[in-house]
């Protein structure tokens, strides 16, 4: 809104104290920003005014229509933030166009302009009491009983000092805002009916109800921890929660404190262990999500928002999972873990645990039907479930970090014998149920790299009988050789066995994480073939997801992505409208569209608002074709995020045999002149000779430090990547 003219004392003071004027950066409201300020009675009347907003006619018809208690002629104003509020509740978005103008004539009467301020706050608690009404979580009561009265009382005073006795400016109008604000409690009561409903306002009024997440601590003499437990979920912006502790036969105080608490629900127990706790907190919770969170750890902000948005928008997941820290007590240091793995999940846990801390995970309770918590397990049982889910169910992982995990001396991780006997019971379960030789690549990996990670705190005998090092006869048998390289591998230090490789005695020797030297280089092969994720995860991902963070604001209504969704919840969120995915195999469970990016008839034109392509063009031999459909199947204005491999190994896997290209950033440029006609195409190119160098040799990135990574050099370019938009031809 612009001011139509500003001459009258009545127009200067509305432009100052209630202008409609937004400012000139376009802005977008979405469920994300109601969210933020759940409980805290969301400012939608921020958004504008409804005499400059264009609708969808088929919000309306999902929504409801204008409530008619509301308005001109009615409660006198609060009709359209009302809407606003009903809008985004339901999943949609708001756009604020500051190009977009119209323009509004203030009244020139003081006497007018009371008036109108009146009916303004009228409609303002009528509207803020029918959103409380819709949703009784939102806030709305507490903001205009509670915090309103807060600010006038503190206005009130603030006008006492600087206006009083000349009585001017928003002193003239105050009496008559407060006035309105108590006319739109008694109108608001007046007329207010029971289950009224107006033309289409109800029952479509009434937001989506917020999933009930359970939160389940288990508890076995760690009441000291408990109320930090609590707390973090106390202080949670996702308004429905229950809590339940399991007391699985503590003897400390933990039944005491958690009785302080009545909204927590106790339920105790005789030690029968962790699964059966967790199988006890299944039993006795109510909720659609579950979350399960030892007494000792905690939940970092936004936790719960974030792992539910992912389950809502795909609900065919049996669980999500994300990063977490690692809080050391002895040190006071924090370890921030984070696991890029967007696909594939099963092969990455047979490979080992990348989600690490139980509770970075929330399960639908459905994922419960197919088994619970094996008792017999007297530690791994999470990675246990993860597996046993993961290899039926679709599930996602992402990096935001969603809980603290306190390690100190009375943790059960702590015990390196059990965890290691545990964890590959647990691996070996899986043994009898690979399908084809890329998981039996990835168990024996797996059963590798669980032995060399708990190996170092065991003692020597707990590892190789010592027998197995004073046998006689040892260099004399027929197995002496592999014996030996086994001895070797196990017993030598690492200096040592990095000596034999130089003279060629040991040619499977690789340096361990951050351990490579430059003297390790000169060999033939590299310390991986995995791309890194075996080292601590890809370096090209960091490139990738950096400019997928960057251009998250792109990632919104519906949009497509190739092969699986988990970067479009990870960055779009609550911004994504509808999630759809292509996928060339129709035995997908995540595919809404099935077929060939180059040769897509099937998909309509106009269709999406956003595609998400990473790390995929490189493998279509006609990629020419494929990225004439992306713009065809882009609304206008829509936007293309790809990423494409310049310097990279070529898989020898699953990909060896349709990894056709690599990209520069010129053969990019020519490109999309092409097939994005006067579209707007950014490139951004990352890499440079030591991260491509690392890259080569399957370094992982936690091998590469935060400088070298952020460098760019145009003549070593690893990873390139596109922001495209479709031309949106003037109306």
């Amino acid at each position: 809104f612009e001011m139509l003219e500003l001459q009258a004392e009545a127009q200067v003071l509305f432009e100052r104290d209630w202008s409609f004027n937004r400012g000139y950066v376009a802005r977008r409201y979405d469920l994300d920003y109601v969210q933020r300020a759940v409980n805290q009675a969301p400012a939608v009347w921020e958004i504008g005014a409804g005499a400059n907003m264009a609708f969808r006619k088929s919000v309306f018809e999902e929504v409801g229509y204008f409530d008619e208690l509301l308005g001109a002629g009615a409660a006198g104003c609060g009709d359209d933030s009302e809407m606003w509020y009903r809008i985004l509740v339901r999943g949609h978005a708001i756009a604020y166009n500051p190009q977009a103008i119209v323009y509004h004539e203030h009244r020139k009467e003081v006497a007018t302009l009371k008036r109108q301020l009146f009916y303004y706050m009228r409609g303002h608690a009528v509207a803020a009491l029918v959103q409380q009404a819709q949703q009784p979580q939102s806030g709305y009561a507490r903001y205009l009983y509670r915090k309103l009265p807060t600010y006038y009382f503190h206005l009130f005073k603030h006008l006492l000092r600087t206006d009083f006795p000349a009585y001017r400016g928003r002193t003239r109008t105050l009496w008559m805002e407060v006035k309105g604000v108590l006319s739109g409690i008694a109108f608001y009561y007046r007329h207010r009916q029971p289950g009224r409903q107006t033309a289409a306002t109800q029952p479509r009024v009434v937001a989506k109800p917020y999933p009930l997440v359970s939160v389940i601590i288990t508890c076995y003499n760690h009441g000291r921890y408990l109320l930090e437990a609590f707390t973090s979920v106390w202080e949670q912006d996702y308004p429905a929660v229950e809590i339940l502790v399991i007391d699985d036969g503590s003897t400390d105080d933990t039944r005491a404190i958690t009785l302080r608490y009545p909204s927590v629900r106790y339920y105790y127990q005789t030690n029968q262990g962790l699964s059966a706790a967790r199988n006890a907190g299944i039993a006795h919770s109510t909720g659609q999500y579950l979350l399960f969170l030892d007494a000792d750890d905690w939940l970092l902000p936004q936790a719960l928002r974030t792992n539910v948005a992912y389950l809502q928008q795909n609900p065919k997941l049996a669980f999500v999972s994300g990063g977490h820290h690692k809080v050391y007590t002895a040190t006071g240091t924090v370890k921030h873990e984070q696991w890029p793995v967007t696909s594939n999940h099963y092969l990455h846990l047979l490979r080992g645990n990348y989600i690490g801390m139980h509770a970075a995970v929330l399960y639908q309770r459905w994922a419960f039907d197919t088994g619970q918590y094996d008792p017999s397990l007297r530690s791994c049982e999470d990675y246990d479930m993860y597996l046993r889910l993961a290899r039926t169910f679709p599930v996602a992982h992402h990096t935001t970090s969603i809980a603290a995990y306190r390690l100190h001396d009375t943790n059960m991780s702590s015990n390196t014998a059990l965890m290691l006997s545990s964890v590959l019971a647990v691996l070996k379960r899986q043994q009898p149920l690979l399908k084809n030789a890329k998981e039996a690549q990835a168990y024996a990996s797996g059963y590798a790299i669980w032995q060399a990670y708990y190996a170092p705190s065991l003692p020597r005998r707990a590892i190789e009988p010592a027998s197995s090092l004073a046998a006689p006869s040892l260099l004399h048998s027929r197995t002496s050789l592999p014996m030996l390289k086994k001895l070797l591998k196990n017993h030598a230090p690492g200096f040592g066995l990095r000596l034999l490789h130089k003279a060629n005695l040991y040619p499977g020797y690789r340096p361990a994480v951050g351990q490579v030297a430059s003297g390790d280089l000169q060999r033939l092969r590299p310390f991986s073939n995995e791309f890194g994720y075996d080292r601590g995860g890809p370096l090209d991902r960091y490139y990738i997801e950096n400019f997928l963070q960057k251009e998250a604001p792109s990632i919104r209504g519906r949009v497509l992505e190739i092969g699986d969704n988990s970067y479009t919840l990870h960055y779009g969120g609550a911004r994504v409208g509808q999630s759809d995915v292509l996928h060339v195999d129709a035995s997908n469970p995540q595919a809404t569209f099935v077929g060939d990016l180059s040769n897509a008839p099937h998909i309509p034109d106009n269709t999406f608002d956003c595609l998400v392509l990473t790390q995929t063009l490189h493998l279509i031999y006609d990629f020419k074709s494929a990225l004439r459909t992306c713009y065809r199947i882009l609304k206008p204005g829509g936007t293309l995020l790809l990423t494409v491999p310049g310097i990279t190994p070529i898989d020898r896997g699953e990909w060896k045999e349709t990894w056709y290209w690599t990209f520069t950033d010129k053969a990019l440029q020519r490109l999309f002149a092409e097939t994005f006609p006067v579209g707007h195409v950014d490139i951004s190119s990352f890499g440079n000779v030591r991260v491509a160098t690392a890259y080569l040799y399957g370094m992982g990135l936690p091998e590469v430090d935060q400088a070298a990574l952020d460098y760019y050099d145009p003549q070593f370019q690893v990873i390139n990547a596109v922001r495209a938009v479709k031309h949106a031809p003037l109306a």
